[in-house]
Formats: structure tokens, sequence, C-alpha cells
């Protein structure tokens, strides 16, 4: 009599209870050994390319010899030029100390002239030396050899570099992507578990749930509740408590709500919601037909979002090509997964290599943290940038440092802030401060500029800060300028 008055419901709730209780279980046990199994296996490969990039940067024993190598030249010129001579004995065993001094003294000369005559070496060997034209002519051959031979070895050395800083940032990447798939898989776990524990405990009206890991490292949930036929019961009270659950804010991103009767289940699903989202303009002028400075701003995995400009040496198209090449560099390696600080350091290696001492390029670069509200801010021989924040303060971020593509290795450094709802961001090239001729400085000049701007659009914004550069130039800018404006908005 009990079980014919007990509703269907009932029954479906129970069953589904102790399923919960077994899936919860059988999820933790079964996510542990893979977690560790792959965690493990990446963090194998992560220690070989580590290994790798040790042996590349590792001092080549031919390096200390190199310093020896006028010795070499010297041994060179005694046994093809004085081994068959007549005065052999006479000047490298009886006055072999005086006849080394005036070698070193030729080599001496060697190096600050490149090559030498007759007349160019010293006074002792021209008086005495009865092949001075064949001591010349094979001095400065051999001299030439040995900078051609240092110079591929410098060449190689920097290969070298370039390789094992890419295979320490791919091991990086790999560890990195270790830590998170081993704290991704024990968060997917732990959420369903007490998910299913809330739905055992009637917080929850679920049918089917459903919690995975996302590429970009973050938790999702997906759940089928019975229709709520407009009621919002996702919004309302699924997305707190998973909120409360995950220990962070969860909202509805895509949901499939029938709103007919005829439907008992609603799918929907919950992912971390953003703090902050970011409103970019930009606005550029080139000096010639093609603009040399190149801009990107770009998404990136954990809720991060990247502002990149980069000006190139000079004008034209190949200051177009320099930086747009830095750019899509820095744009791959960052999202491969690279730090902004290797994705530099990487950039530079290769640029140098290309084309060492011929082109270089600025990097500026913003990143910013939507869930935490954070900005890092790292320039390389970039024009200084702005955090305009929302009472009224202006910072200056400027850290003095060459462009990258001149010097190896490069220093990188990151400058960290926080940002508030409102805050604006302003990265210029130097074309757009140069354009300021008056007697104050030209970043007061900019700073006033900004505060003008106060809460516009960031599109407005920096098209007003560019009409204000042609005007303060007189019509004419003396370089490519550029400016980009984004504001941080509270979702």
């Amino acid at each position: 009599a009990l079980y014919m008055l007990v509703p269907v419901r009932w029954y479906q709730g129970l069953k589904a209870s102790i399923y919960s209780v077994y899936s919860v279980t059988a999820t933790a046990e079964a996510a542990k050994p893979f977690g560790d199994l792959v965690t493990g296996r990446l963090d194998s490969w992560a220690e070989v390319l580590d290994e790798l990039a040790a042996t590349f940067s590792a001092v080549d024993v031919h390096r200390a010899a190199d310093r020896d190598r006028p010795a070499e030249i010297e041994a060179e010129v005694r046994e093809r030029v004085c081994g068959n001579c007549p005065l052999y004995r006479t000047c490298w065993q009886r006055d072999e100390r005086q006849t080394v001094a005036v070698f070193a003294e030729c080599l001496r000369r060697l190096e600050s002239k490149g090559s030498v005559q007759p007349g160019d070496l010293p006074e002792y060997l021209e008086k005495r030396c009865v092949k001075l034209k064949e001591l010349t002519l094979t001095l400065s051959l051999l001299y030439e050899v040995y900078r051609l031979n240092r110079y591929w070895y410098r060449r190689m050395v920097e290969s070298r570099a370039v390789v094992a800083e890419q295979l320490r940032g791919i091991a990086g990447v790999l560890s990195n992507f270790a830590k998170e798939v081993g704290v991704g898989l024990c968060q997917v776990a732990v959420i369903e578990a007490q998910l299913r524990e809330a739905a055992l405990n009637g917080r929850l009206r679920v049918e089917d749930l459903r919690v995975a890991l996302r590429d970009d490292g973050q938790v999702e949930v997906r759940m089928a509740t019975r229709a709520c036929t407009g009621g919002l019961y996702c919004q309302r009270v699924v997305a707190p408590v998973v909120s409360d659950v995950a220990r962070r804010v969860y909202s509805v991103a895509h949901t499939a709500c029938p709103l007919r009767e005829k439907e008992e289940k609603c799918w929907f699903t919950l992912y971390p919601a953003l703090r902050f989202r970011v409103a970019v303009g930009m606005a550029t002028a080139p000096k010639e037909e093609v603009c040399g400075d190149t801009f990107v701003h770009l998404e990136l995995k954990g809720g991060r979002y990247a502002l990149i400009l980069s000006d190139g040496m000079g004008t034209g198209a190949q200051a177009a090509r320099e930086s747009a090449t830095t750019v899509s560099l820095l744009e791959l390696l960052l999202k491969a997964g690279f730090s902004q600080e290797l994705a530099v350091k990487t950039v530079n290696s290769l640029l140098l290599l290309h084309a060492p001492g011929e082109s270089f390029a600025t990097v500026d670069m913003a990143v910013l943290d939507l869930y935490a509200g954070w900005l890092q801010w790292i320039k390389i021989g970039a024009a200084p940038g702005f955090l305009h924040h929302r009472d009224g303060r202006t910072e200056m971020i400027e850290t003095p440092s060459l462009p990258v593509g001149i010097i190896s290795p490069i220093e990188v450094a990151v400058v960290e802030k926080g940002v508030e709802d409102g805050d604006l961001l302003v990265l210029v090239t130097d074309g757009l401060l140069d354009a300021w001729r008056g007697p104050e400085r030209k970043e007061d000049w900019l700073v006033k500029c900004i505060r003008e701007v106060g809460n516009g659009e960031p599109q407005k914004a920096a098209s007003f800060i560019l009409n204000r550069a042609h005007f303060a130039a007189g019509g004419t800018l003396p370089d490519d300028a550029t400016v980009i404006v984004a504001r941080v908005i509270r979702v």
C-alpha cells in the first residue's frame, strides 16, 4: 500500500541519488590515476627538453681555444714561411724570445688594421726577415681566416642559444600544462562530487550532470534539469550553488531552454564568469604609404587579454615587415602557452639570428588578467605607456631598454599594476609623442590629452589623441604614429 502511495518521481529521485553517490566515488577514484599518468608523462617530456636545453647552453670547449687562436697563427706562419728559411735556427732557437715578442706585435697590428703590408711590420722584422712579402701575405690571409671562423663561431653560439631558449620554453609550457591538467582534473572530480552531493541533499534538481576541463584550463559544468517554463531556475538557483561549490563566480553561458510543455529537460552550460572585459580603439597615421607600426589584441588562455604594439626601425615597408614579424611571433608564442618574458626573449634571439645589427623593432605589450583585475606591462625599447585611473590619476609606465634584435641576452622588466572598472590603458609609438614641440615635456602634454578624453569611448579617444598630435605637429607628423586606447569594463 505504501509503495503504491509513493509518487514515481520519488523513486526516480532515490535512484538518481544512489547513482550520484556511486558516480562521485567512481569519478574521484578514476580521475586520480589518469591524472597522475598524464602529468607524469608531461613532466618527463619537460625534463628531457630541459636537459637538451642545458646541453645546448653548455659552454663549448672551443670557446677557450678561441683565445689561443693567435698562437695558432704564429705556429702556422712558423711552419709555412720560416720552416725552409736559412735563418730559421737563428730566429726561432737562438733569438726565440725576441722573435715571439715581435710576432705578438705583428698580431696586435693585424687586429687593429685587419691586414698588414711590409711597411707595417716592426723594424726588427723589416731589417732581418728575408721573406718579408711572403710573411705579410701569409699573416694577412691567416688572420682573415681567423676572423671568418670567429664570426661563424659566434653565429653558431647564437644559434645554440636560440635553440636552447626554445627548448626551455617548450619545457616550461609542458610543465605548466602538466600542472594545469593535474589541478584541473582534481577540480573536476571535487566539483562534480560536491554538486552531486548538493543534488542528493535537495539543493539542486538535477536530471543529468557533466563536469569537464576546457582547453584553457577552466572547469565547465553542463547540467540538465526539469524545464522551468521561464522561471530561470538555472540562473537563480543553479549558478549560485555552482559558484559556491567552485569558490568562484560562475554564470550561465549556453542554454537549450525548451519553454514548451512537452519538453521535460532543459540543458545549460556554466562557465567561470570574467570580472572584466576590454573595449579597444586604435588610430594610426603613416608617414609614408605603408605604416611601420603593427598592433594586435587577442584573447589568451586563462582569461587573459593581450595588447601588443611594435614599431619597426625607420618608416615604410621595411619597418612594417620588422614590426609585423615581431608581433606575429609574439602572438604565436603567447597562444602556445609561453610566458610573456620568455616569448620576448625568444623573439629577440630569433630576430638577432635572422639579421644581427641590421634591423630591430620595439615591443610594447600589456597583458590583462580579466579574472583577477591585474595588469602586466612589458616594454622593450618602446615609448612610455599610460594607465589612467577612473579617479583621475594617470601613471606613466616606462622601462629603459634597447629594442629587440640588437643585443642578446635581453633584460625583460615586467611592471605589474592592479586595474579597476573604468581604467584606461594608452599605448603609443614615439612618432606620436615626437609630434609635440612645445616647451613642456611631451609626456605631460599627452597626459593632458588623456585626461581630456575622460570617460569617452576608446575609439573616439584614440582618434581624439591622434588629431591632437596632428595639430601639435602642424599637420605633418615626424614619424609613423599609432595610439591604442583600451578601457577596462566590469562585466
